[in-house]
Protein backbone atom coordinates (compact mmCIF):
# COMPACT_ATOMS: atom_id res chain seq x y z
CA UNK A 1 0.00 0.00 0.00
CA UNK A 2 3.15 2.20 0.97
CA UNK A 3 3.96 1.70 -2.82
CA UNK A 4 1.04 2.63 -4.16
CA UNK A 5 0.70 5.99 -2.36
CA UNK A 6 4.53 6.99 -3.08
CA UNK A 7 4.05 5.65 -7.13
CA UNK A 8 0.71 8.01 -6.92
CA UNK A 9 2.36 10.83 -5.58
CA UNK A 10 5.19 10.53 -7.78
CA UNK A 11 2.48 10.49 -10.81
CA UNK A 12 0.73 13.78 -9.27
CA UNK A 13 4.19 15.36 -8.72
CA UNK A 14 5.38 15.09 -12.46
CA UNK A 15 1.44 16.10 -13.68
CA UNK A 16 1.81 19.30 -11.83
CA UNK A 17 5.33 19.97 -13.29
CA UNK A 18 4.61 19.51 -16.79
CA UNK A 19 1.21 21.66 -15.96
CA UNK A 20 3.32 24.34 -14.97
CA UNK A 21 5.60 24.04 -17.29
CA UNK A 22 3.54 23.81 -20.35
CA UNK A 23 1.19 25.86 -19.62
CA UNK A 24 -0.03 29.82 -20.44
CA UNK A 25 -0.13 32.26 -17.25
CA UNK A 26 -3.85 33.76 -16.40
CA UNK A 27 -1.51 36.01 -14.34
CA UNK A 28 -2.69 39.66 -16.75
CA UNK A 29 -6.56 39.34 -15.93
CA UNK A 30 -5.63 40.36 -11.88
CA UNK A 31 -6.76 43.84 -12.52
CA UNK A 32 -10.66 43.22 -13.95
CA UNK A 33 -12.98 41.83 -11.19
CA UNK A 34 -15.90 41.93 -13.50
CA UNK A 35 -14.15 39.42 -16.03
CA UNK A 36 -15.11 36.05 -15.62
CA UNK A 37 -13.34 33.07 -16.81
CA UNK A 38 -13.87 29.57 -18.15
CA UNK A 39 -11.10 26.86 -19.07
CA UNK A 40 -12.58 24.33 -21.25
CA UNK A 41 -11.90 20.67 -20.43
CA UNK A 42 -9.91 21.86 -16.93
CA UNK A 43 -11.61 22.07 -13.47
CA UNK A 44 -15.10 21.22 -14.27
CA UNK A 45 -15.83 24.21 -16.55
CA UNK A 46 -16.04 25.78 -13.80
CA UNK A 47 -16.68 30.10 -14.44
CA UNK A 48 -14.41 31.72 -11.93
CA UNK A 49 -13.71 35.65 -11.78
CA UNK A 50 -10.84 36.22 -13.99
CA UNK A 51 -8.77 37.59 -10.85
CA UNK A 52 -9.47 34.94 -8.34
CA UNK A 53 -6.41 33.32 -7.86
CA UNK A 54 -4.74 30.36 -5.66
CA UNK A 55 -1.14 29.19 -5.01
CA UNK A 56 0.11 26.52 -6.65
CA UNK A 57 0.22 23.67 -3.88
CA UNK A 58 -1.02 20.39 -3.47
CA UNK A 59 -1.47 19.93 -6.94
CA UNK A 60 -4.06 22.92 -7.39
CA UNK A 61 -2.98 25.00 -10.68
CA UNK A 62 -6.25 25.11 -11.94
CA UNK A 63 -6.12 29.25 -11.01
CA UNK A 64 -2.61 30.13 -11.73
CA UNK A 65 -2.33 28.35 -15.56
CA UNK A 66 -3.82 27.10 -18.42
CA UNK A 67 -2.36 24.25 -20.03
CA UNK A 68 -1.18 24.34 -24.01
CA UNK A 69 -4.14 23.31 -25.98
CA UNK A 70 -7.16 24.61 -24.01
CA UNK A 71 -9.28 27.96 -24.42
CA UNK A 72 -9.50 30.60 -22.12
CA UNK A 73 -13.44 32.13 -22.82
CA UNK A 74 -14.20 35.53 -20.92
CA UNK A 75 -17.90 36.51 -19.79
CA UNK A 76 -19.29 39.84 -19.07
CA UNK A 77 -22.05 40.42 -16.54
CA UNK A 78 -25.34 40.93 -17.81
CA UNK A 79 -26.33 44.77 -19.22
CA UNK A 80 -22.58 44.74 -20.23
CA UNK A 81 -20.60 44.42 -23.52
CA UNK A 82 -17.35 43.19 -23.94
CA UNK A 83 -14.99 44.94 -25.90
CA UNK A 84 -11.78 43.27 -27.39
CA UNK A 85 -11.36 39.23 -27.49
CA UNK A 86 -13.62 36.77 -25.73
CA UNK A 87 -11.32 33.57 -26.33
CA UNK A 88 -7.62 32.89 -25.77
CA UNK A 89 -6.10 29.98 -26.92
CA UNK A 90 -2.98 28.97 -25.31
CA UNK A 91 -0.39 27.89 -27.52
CA UNK A 92 3.33 27.35 -27.55
CA UNK A 93 4.07 30.87 -27.79
CA UNK A 94 1.65 31.77 -25.04
CA UNK A 95 -2.08 32.80 -25.49
CA UNK A 96 -3.32 34.08 -29.09
CA UNK A 97 -4.33 36.78 -29.26
CA UNK A 98 -1.70 38.08 -27.17
CA UNK A 99 -2.66 38.88 -24.07
CA UNK A 100 -0.68 42.56 -22.83
CA UNK A 101 2.01 41.73 -19.80
CA UNK A 102 2.28 45.94 -18.99
CA UNK A 103 1.36 48.96 -19.71
CA UNK A 104 4.82 49.48 -21.58
CA UNK A 105 4.30 46.34 -23.95
CA UNK A 106 3.56 48.17 -27.42
CA UNK A 107 1.96 46.68 -30.30
CA UNK A 108 -0.80 43.82 -28.19
CA UNK A 109 -4.22 43.98 -28.25
CA UNK A 110 -5.72 45.91 -25.34
CA UNK A 111 -7.03 43.97 -22.14
CA UNK A 112 -10.94 42.96 -22.93
CA UNK A 113 -13.27 45.06 -20.89
CA UNK A 114 -16.88 45.16 -19.87
CA UNK A 115 -18.40 48.38 -20.15
CA UNK A 116 -22.10 48.92 -18.77
CA UNK A 117 -24.44 49.47 -21.52
CA UNK A 118 -26.30 52.09 -19.64
CA UNK A 119 -22.85 53.99 -19.18
CA UNK A 120 -21.41 53.98 -22.96
CA UNK A 121 -21.10 56.98 -24.49
CA UNK A 122 -21.44 57.54 -28.74
CA UNK A 123 -17.99 57.81 -30.77
CA UNK A 124 -16.31 55.38 -28.03
CA UNK A 125 -16.51 52.19 -29.46
CA UNK A 126 -15.85 50.43 -33.10
CA UNK A 127 -17.71 47.60 -34.48
CA UNK A 128 -15.55 44.80 -35.76
CA UNK A 129 -17.73 44.55 -38.86
CA UNK A 130 -16.53 47.75 -39.96
CA UNK A 131 -12.99 46.83 -40.57
CA UNK A 132 -14.37 44.64 -43.31
CA UNK A 133 -16.51 47.58 -45.08
CA UNK A 134 -12.89 49.80 -45.06
CA UNK A 135 -10.55 47.05 -45.96
CA UNK A 136 -12.90 43.84 -47.67
CA UNK A 137 -9.30 41.60 -47.31
CA UNK A 138 -8.86 42.43 -43.61
CA UNK A 139 -10.79 40.83 -40.69
CA UNK A 140 -9.72 41.10 -36.18
CA UNK A 141 -6.99 39.05 -35.52
CA UNK A 142 -9.03 37.82 -32.55
CA UNK A 143 -12.46 37.35 -32.27
CA UNK A 144 -14.08 41.05 -30.61
CA UNK A 145 -16.96 42.11 -31.92
CA UNK A 146 -16.24 45.58 -30.19
CA UNK A 147 -12.78 47.14 -29.84
CA UNK A 148 -11.90 50.59 -28.49
CA UNK A 149 -11.60 53.83 -31.10
CA UNK A 150 -7.87 54.90 -31.98
CA UNK A 151 -6.06 51.70 -30.43
CA UNK A 152 -4.10 49.80 -32.37
CA UNK A 153 -5.69 46.15 -32.88
CA UNK A 154 -3.71 42.94 -34.80
CA UNK A 155 -5.33 42.53 -37.79
CA UNK A 156 -4.89 39.77 -40.49
CA UNK A 157 -5.98 38.48 -44.02
CA UNK A 158 -9.43 37.28 -44.88
CA UNK A 159 -9.65 33.68 -45.73
CA UNK A 160 -8.24 33.38 -49.33
CA UNK A 161 -5.97 36.71 -48.93
CA UNK A 162 -2.14 36.18 -47.88
CA UNK A 163 0.64 38.85 -47.60
CA UNK A 164 3.35 38.39 -50.02
CA UNK A 165 6.21 35.45 -49.58
CA UNK A 166 8.88 36.54 -52.09
CA UNK A 167 12.16 33.89 -51.77
CA UNK A 168 14.50 37.19 -52.29
CA UNK A 169 12.67 39.54 -49.27
CA UNK A 170 12.63 38.76 -45.66
CA UNK A 171 9.08 38.15 -43.84
CA UNK A 172 7.19 40.49 -42.67
CA UNK A 173 6.15 41.42 -38.94
CA UNK A 174 2.62 41.70 -38.23
CA UNK A 175 0.10 44.09 -39.33
CA UNK A 176 -2.11 46.30 -37.17
CA UNK A 177 -5.36 48.39 -37.37
CA UNK A 178 -7.10 51.44 -35.65
CA UNK A 179 -10.51 52.31 -35.91
CA UNK A 180 -10.98 56.58 -36.26
CA UNK A 181 -14.10 58.42 -34.59
CA UNK A 182 -15.85 57.86 -38.50
CA UNK A 183 -15.53 54.02 -38.30
CA UNK A 184 -12.95 53.95 -40.92
CA UNK A 185 -9.75 51.97 -40.47
CA UNK A 186 -5.92 52.94 -41.03
CA UNK A 187 -4.10 49.65 -41.17
CA UNK A 188 0.04 49.14 -41.18
CA UNK A 189 1.64 46.61 -42.49
CA UNK A 190 1.76 44.31 -45.63
CA UNK A 191 -1.35 44.18 -48.00
CA UNK A 192 -3.44 41.34 -47.98
CA UNK A 193 -3.61 39.85 -51.65
CA UNK A 194 -5.54 37.41 -53.56
CA UNK A 195 -3.84 33.87 -53.77
CA UNK A 196 -3.01 31.46 -56.55
CA UNK A 197 -4.18 27.93 -56.51
CA UNK A 198 -2.32 24.94 -56.39
CA UNK A 199 -2.39 24.38 -59.63
CA UNK A 200 -1.27 25.72 -62.75
CA UNK A 201 -3.72 25.32 -65.58
CA UNK A 202 -2.34 27.08 -68.83
CA UNK A 203 -4.84 26.21 -71.26
CA UNK A 204 -8.58 26.23 -71.90
CA UNK A 205 -10.99 28.41 -70.40
CA UNK A 206 -9.85 28.43 -66.98
CA UNK A 207 -5.84 29.37 -67.73
CA UNK A 208 -4.54 31.03 -64.81
CA UNK A 209 -1.34 31.98 -66.34
CA UNK A 210 -0.81 35.49 -67.95
CA UNK A 211 0.66 34.16 -71.03
CA UNK A 212 -1.31 32.25 -73.52
CA UNK A 213 1.27 29.38 -74.45
CA UNK A 214 0.88 28.52 -78.35
CA UNK A 215 2.69 25.84 -80.66
CA UNK A 216 4.20 23.78 -78.06
CA UNK A 217 4.45 20.07 -77.62
CA UNK A 218 4.24 20.05 -73.61
CA UNK A 219 4.34 22.40 -70.65
CA UNK A 220 5.16 20.33 -67.41
CA UNK A 221 5.17 21.84 -63.91
CA UNK A 222 7.74 20.38 -62.10
CA UNK A 223 7.08 22.06 -58.71
CA UNK A 224 4.54 20.20 -55.99
CA UNK A 225 2.55 22.78 -54.58
CA UNK A 226 1.09 21.77 -51.16
CA UNK A 227 -2.82 21.34 -51.16
CA UNK A 228 -4.98 24.92 -51.09
CA UNK A 229 -4.21 28.60 -51.90
CA UNK A 230 -0.44 29.51 -51.96
CA UNK A 231 0.29 33.13 -51.38
CA UNK A 232 1.52 36.06 -53.80
CA UNK A 233 5.43 35.29 -54.60
CA UNK A 234 4.82 31.80 -54.66
CA UNK A 235 7.56 30.30 -57.80
CA UNK A 236 6.97 27.40 -59.78
CA UNK A 237 9.15 25.32 -61.99
CA UNK A 238 8.13 24.84 -65.49
CA UNK A 239 9.36 23.20 -68.94
CA UNK A 240 8.11 24.13 -71.89
CA UNK A 241 8.93 22.03 -75.35
CA UNK A 242 8.14 23.51 -78.86
CA UNK A 243 7.38 22.26 -82.24
CA UNK A 244 9.57 21.34 -85.06
CA UNK A 245 11.20 24.49 -86.20
CA UNK A 246 10.16 26.75 -82.70
CA UNK A 247 12.23 27.42 -79.77
CA UNK A 248 11.16 29.54 -76.78
CA UNK A 249 12.39 32.39 -76.39
CA UNK A 250 13.84 33.84 -72.66
CA UNK A 251 15.03 30.26 -72.19
CA UNK A 252 17.66 28.95 -73.80
CA UNK A 253 16.53 25.52 -72.59
CA UNK A 254 13.29 25.85 -71.99
CA UNK A 255 13.11 25.76 -67.83
CA UNK A 256 11.94 29.50 -66.20
CA UNK A 257 9.75 30.26 -63.08
CA UNK A 258 6.08 31.33 -62.72
CA UNK A 259 5.46 33.25 -59.84
CA UNK A 260 1.82 33.99 -58.57
CA UNK A 261 0.75 37.31 -58.81
CA UNK A 262 -2.33 39.64 -58.59
CA UNK A 263 -3.20 42.34 -61.00
CA UNK A 264 -3.88 45.13 -58.26
CA UNK A 265 -5.01 44.80 -54.69
CA UNK A 266 -8.24 44.34 -55.46
CA UNK A 267 -8.17 41.67 -57.19
CA UNK A 268 -9.93 38.42 -55.71
CA UNK A 269 -7.85 35.98 -57.07
CA UNK A 270 -3.90 35.60 -58.12
CA UNK A 271 -2.23 34.39 -61.51
CA UNK A 272 1.33 32.52 -62.87
CA UNK A 273 2.82 35.09 -64.42
CA UNK A 274 6.43 36.19 -65.23
CA UNK A 275 8.21 38.81 -62.36
CA UNK A 276 9.35 42.73 -63.73
CA UNK A 277 12.72 41.03 -63.79
CA UNK A 278 12.31 37.80 -66.35
CA UNK A 279 11.77 37.80 -69.78
CA UNK A 280 8.33 36.30 -70.81
CA UNK A 281 8.87 32.60 -72.13
CA UNK A 282 6.44 30.93 -75.08
CA UNK A 283 7.28 28.89 -78.19
CA UNK A 284 8.17 30.95 -81.25
CA UNK A 285 9.04 30.07 -84.79
CA UNK A 286 12.74 29.71 -85.44
CA UNK A 287 15.16 31.71 -87.80
CA UNK A 288 16.21 30.61 -91.28
CA UNK A 289 20.12 30.92 -91.24
CA UNK A 290 21.28 33.30 -93.90
CA UNK A 291 23.89 32.60 -96.27
CA UNK A 292 26.83 35.13 -96.02
CA UNK A 293 28.98 35.72 -98.55
CA UNK A 294 32.25 35.17 -96.48
CA UNK A 295 31.92 33.87 -92.85
CA UNK A 296 29.93 31.38 -91.23
CA UNK A 297 27.43 32.01 -88.31
CA UNK A 298 28.57 29.47 -84.95
CA UNK A 299 26.11 28.17 -82.44
CA UNK A 300 27.09 30.11 -79.17
CA UNK A 301 25.84 27.22 -76.96
CA UNK A 302 27.03 23.83 -78.78
CA UNK A 303 29.79 25.67 -80.97
CA UNK A 304 28.69 24.17 -83.75
CA UNK A 305 28.14 25.89 -87.67
CA UNK A 306 24.61 26.58 -88.18
CA UNK A 307 23.62 25.62 -92.04
CA UNK A 308 22.19 28.40 -94.08
CA UNK A 309 19.06 27.12 -95.35
CA UNK A 310 17.93 25.78 -92.55
CA UNK A 311 15.14 26.69 -89.79
CA UNK A 312 18.13 26.13 -86.79
CA UNK A 313 18.85 29.51 -85.67
CA UNK A 314 16.92 29.68 -82.21
CA UNK A 315 15.10 32.40 -81.05
CA UNK A 316 17.28 35.06 -78.53
CA UNK A 317 19.42 38.42 -78.69
CA UNK A 318 22.83 35.61 -78.76
CA UNK A 319 21.34 32.90 -81.09
CA UNK A 320 24.73 32.90 -83.90
CA UNK A 321 27.84 34.65 -84.00
CA UNK A 322 29.79 35.41 -86.71
CA UNK A 323 33.25 34.04 -87.81
CA UNK A 324 35.36 35.26 -90.62
CA UNK A 325 38.08 33.63 -92.08
CA UNK A 326 41.59 34.53 -91.39
CA UNK A 327 42.87 37.57 -92.65
CA UNK A 328 39.41 39.51 -92.65
CA UNK A 329 37.38 41.65 -90.00
CA UNK A 330 33.89 41.46 -88.71
CA UNK A 331 31.95 44.35 -89.15
CA UNK A 332 28.58 45.15 -87.91
CA UNK A 333 26.31 43.43 -85.71
CA UNK A 334 28.49 40.22 -84.64
CA UNK A 335 25.76 38.24 -82.93
CA UNK A 336 22.99 37.13 -84.91
CA UNK A 337 19.26 37.67 -83.15
CA UNK A 338 16.59 35.56 -83.96
CA UNK A 339 12.93 37.06 -82.83
CA UNK A 340 9.83 34.97 -84.20
CA UNK A 341 10.91 34.36 -86.99
CA UNK A 342 12.57 37.17 -88.37
CA UNK A 343 16.50 38.69 -88.09
CA UNK A 344 15.59 41.96 -87.10
CA UNK A 345 19.51 43.48 -87.50
CA UNK A 346 21.48 43.86 -90.92
CA UNK A 347 23.55 41.18 -91.15
CA UNK A 348 27.12 41.15 -90.60
CA UNK A 349 30.16 41.23 -93.08
CA UNK A 350 33.25 40.23 -92.96
CA UNK A 351 35.68 43.02 -94.80
CA UNK A 352 39.59 43.10 -95.63
CA UNK A 353 39.80 46.70 -96.69
CA UNK A 354 39.02 48.41 -92.97
CA UNK A 355 40.13 48.14 -89.31
CA UNK A 356 36.62 48.53 -87.30
CA UNK A 357 36.21 49.15 -83.75
CA UNK A 358 34.96 46.93 -81.16
CA UNK A 359 32.26 48.10 -78.85
CA UNK A 360 33.42 49.47 -75.29
CA UNK A 361 33.64 47.67 -72.52
CA UNK A 362 30.42 49.10 -70.14
CA UNK A 363 30.65 48.40 -66.65
CA UNK A 364 27.08 48.16 -65.20
CA UNK A 365 25.72 48.79 -68.48
CA UNK A 366 24.78 47.91 -71.72
CA UNK A 367 27.62 46.39 -74.15
CA UNK A 368 26.47 46.72 -78.04
CA UNK A 369 27.32 43.53 -80.02
CA UNK A 370 28.48 45.79 -82.56
CA UNK A 371 31.53 46.21 -84.91
CA UNK A 372 31.85 49.61 -86.40
CA UNK A 373 33.47 51.26 -89.31
CA UNK A 374 35.85 54.43 -88.57
CA UNK A 375 33.83 57.70 -88.52
CA UNK A 376 30.68 56.18 -86.75
CA UNK A 377 29.48 56.38 -83.02
CA UNK A 378 28.68 54.32 -80.57
CA UNK A 379 25.73 55.77 -77.86
CA UNK A 380 26.68 54.36 -73.77
CA UNK A 381 23.92 53.40 -72.03
CA UNK A 382 23.80 52.75 -68.41
CA UNK A 383 21.37 50.00 -66.54
CA UNK A 384 18.06 51.05 -64.97
CA UNK A 385 19.53 53.57 -61.78
CA UNK A 386 23.23 54.31 -62.69
CA UNK A 387 24.80 56.87 -64.83
CA UNK A 388 27.52 58.14 -66.03
CA UNK A 389 28.91 60.86 -64.73
CA UNK A 390 28.82 64.87 -66.04
CA UNK A 391 32.13 64.74 -67.50
CA UNK A 392 31.87 62.25 -69.70
CA UNK A 393 30.54 62.16 -73.41
CA UNK A 394 27.52 59.57 -74.02
CA UNK A 395 28.62 59.07 -77.07
CA UNK A 396 32.14 57.14 -78.50
CA UNK A 397 33.37 57.70 -81.84
CA UNK A 398 35.82 55.07 -83.83
CA UNK A 399 38.55 56.85 -85.79
CA UNK A 400 41.24 56.08 -87.67
CA UNK A 401 45.11 56.17 -86.55
CA UNK A 402 48.40 56.43 -88.54
CA UNK A 403 48.94 52.75 -87.13
CA UNK A 404 48.85 49.72 -89.81
CA UNK A 405 47.48 46.40 -88.68
CA UNK A 406 48.77 42.98 -90.02
CA UNK A 407 46.73 43.05 -93.19
CA UNK A 408 48.05 46.48 -93.81
CA UNK A 409 44.64 48.74 -93.02
CA UNK A 410 44.97 51.66 -90.89
CA UNK A 411 43.94 50.54 -87.53
CA UNK A 412 41.20 51.77 -85.68
CA UNK A 413 40.55 53.49 -81.99
CA UNK A 414 37.79 54.20 -79.76
CA UNK A 415 37.54 58.11 -79.20
CA UNK A 416 38.02 59.06 -75.96
CA UNK A 417 38.01 55.71 -74.21
CA UNK A 418 37.20 52.31 -74.55
CA UNK A 419 36.04 51.56 -71.14
CA UNK A 420 33.91 53.16 -69.36
CA UNK A 421 31.96 52.50 -65.54
CA UNK A 422 28.32 53.80 -64.47
CA UNK A 423 27.99 55.07 -60.61
CA UNK A 424 24.60 55.23 -58.48
CA UNK A 425 25.62 58.71 -58.19
CA UNK A 426 23.75 60.15 -55.26
CA UNK A 427 19.67 59.47 -53.48
CA UNK A 428 17.59 62.53 -53.74
CA UNK A 429 18.24 64.69 -50.62
CA UNK A 430 15.32 64.97 -48.74
CA UNK A 431 11.80 63.23 -49.16
CA UNK A 432 10.05 66.96 -49.64
CA UNK A 433 10.93 70.85 -49.29
CA UNK A 434 8.81 73.11 -48.39
CA UNK A 435 8.96 76.97 -48.43
CA UNK A 436 11.78 76.25 -50.64
CA UNK A 437 12.74 75.02 -54.77
CA UNK A 438 15.20 72.39 -55.69
CA UNK A 439 16.74 72.68 -59.01
CA UNK A 440 17.82 70.49 -61.30
CA UNK A 441 14.64 67.74 -60.37
CA UNK A 442 15.87 64.45 -60.18
CA UNK A 443 16.39 61.58 -62.64
CA UNK A 444 13.67 58.16 -62.61
CA UNK A 445 15.83 56.85 -65.35
CA UNK A 446 18.95 56.82 -64.20
CA UNK A 447 20.85 57.32 -60.82
CA UNK A 448 18.66 60.67 -59.19
CA UNK A 449 21.67 62.87 -59.28
CA UNK A 450 24.90 61.98 -61.36
CA UNK A 451 28.43 61.74 -60.19
CA UNK A 452 29.59 65.71 -60.53
CA UNK A 453 26.37 67.17 -60.79
CA UNK A 454 25.76 70.26 -59.19
CA UNK A 455 22.16 71.20 -57.20
CA UNK A 456 20.71 74.38 -56.29
CA UNK A 457 18.80 74.68 -53.01
CA UNK A 458 17.09 77.86 -52.54
CA UNK A 459 14.69 78.98 -49.70
CA UNK A 460 12.31 81.18 -50.45
CA UNK A 461 13.14 83.64 -46.72
CA UNK A 462 16.88 83.45 -47.61
CA UNK A 463 18.61 85.35 -50.34
CA UNK A 464 21.19 83.20 -51.16
CA UNK A 465 21.03 79.64 -52.72
CA UNK A 466 22.65 76.63 -51.30
CA UNK A 467 25.00 74.41 -53.56
CA UNK A 468 25.87 70.93 -53.16
CA UNK A 469 27.63 68.58 -55.56
CA UNK A 470 27.14 64.67 -56.21
CA UNK A 471 31.16 63.37 -55.53
CA UNK A 472 32.23 59.16 -56.24
CA UNK A 473 30.72 58.81 -52.66
CA UNK A 474 27.72 60.51 -52.12
CA UNK A 475 26.79 64.04 -51.55
CA UNK A 476 30.02 66.33 -51.05
CA UNK A 477 28.05 67.87 -47.21
CA UNK A 478 25.08 66.68 -45.19
CA UNK A 479 25.01 70.14 -44.05
CA UNK A 480 21.02 70.66 -45.51
CA UNK A 481 19.58 73.95 -45.19
CA UNK A 482 16.03 74.47 -43.29
CA UNK A 483 13.84 75.82 -45.40
CA UNK A 484 10.74 76.17 -42.96
CA UNK A 485 9.20 79.79 -42.95
CA UNK A 486 10.97 82.26 -40.44
CA UNK A 487 8.13 82.43 -38.48
CA UNK A 488 8.07 78.96 -37.92
CA UNK A 489 11.00 78.74 -36.89
CA UNK A 490 11.10 81.51 -34.59
CA UNK A 491 8.02 79.98 -32.33
CA UNK A 492 9.69 76.54 -32.72
CA UNK A 493 12.85 78.20 -31.05
CA UNK A 494 10.96 79.39 -28.12
CA UNK A 495 9.05 76.39 -27.28
CA UNK A 496 12.28 75.02 -26.48
CA UNK A 497 13.36 77.71 -24.51
CA UNK A 498 10.08 77.39 -22.41
CA UNK A 499 10.04 73.58 -22.22
CA UNK A 500 12.74 73.67 -19.69
CA UNK A 501 11.16 76.38 -17.75
CA UNK A 502 7.91 74.49 -17.81
CA UNK A 503 9.12 71.77 -16.31
CA UNK A 504 10.78 73.63 -13.73
CA UNK A 505 7.39 75.30 -12.71
CA UNK A 506 5.67 71.83 -12.65
CA UNK A 507 8.18 70.18 -9.81
CA UNK A 508 9.44 72.86 -7.90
Amino acid sequence: MLLLVLLWSFLCADHVINALTDACTMLPFDSYDDLTCKVAGWYNDTKLPCNHYQAADQGDASFLYVPLGLTVTVFCPVRHLLVGASTYDCKETGFDPAIKITNFTDRIDPHPQCLNVDDIQGGGLCDADSLGASWPNYRLHSDADFVFVDRDYRVKCEVGFSVAHYTHTPATGYQYGSCTQTGEWDIVGSECLAMCTNTVTYGGDNRNTATEYQHYTDVHVTTILGSGLHPVGTEVNVTISCEDDYSPTGSRSGDFKLTCLVGNTTANVGYYGHSRKETPVNCKRNCEVPYLPQGKLIDPWTGLTLVPGTRTLLNGEDAARLRCPTGTYALGRVRIECNDGEIPHPLPSCTKTLHPCESPVMYYGFRDPYNLPPGETYTLRCHHGYSLSVTTATTVHCRSTTRMTDLGVMAAELSPASTYTCHPGCPVPFSEISHGDLQPSPSHLESPYKVGQVITITCFDDTAPYYHTCKWDGWDSEDWPDCTPSSARALRATTAGLFPLLLFTLFV
